[in-house]
């Protein structure tokens, strides 16, 4: 029983930090966020464009013109398969 009342108390004083740190100005890491949010947005999705093939050569008209994709196109598969081994390269880096 009191480690469920310990428990409480520290949730109680978390919550009241946090509110005294919004009250105080701080965003409590809301700009942070909303910056990230806001990239992916405009990016379309989250995370690293591992294809580098436009998009349009995916649309009915791309293919119908024969433009390539990594499952077409040899060139464009190794590309593709060249920017995942750099990303993964960069990834163990950081």
């Amino acid at each position: 029983m009191a480690k469920k009342d310990e428990q409480k108390n520290d949730q109680a004083a978390a919550e009241s930090s946090r509110r005294e740190a919004a009250a105080d100005g701080g965003d409590l890491g809301q700009a942070e966020v909303q910056a990230n949010m806001d990239e992916a947005t405009e990016q379309g999705f989250i995370g690293v464009e591992a294809d580098p093939t436009p998009n349009e050569n995916y649309t009915v008209e791309g293919v119908v013109a024969g433009k390539p994709t990594p499952e077409t196109d040899e060139k464009a598969a190794a590309a593709a398969d060249a920017r995942s081994q750099d990303l993964g390269r960069d990834r163990i880096a950081e």
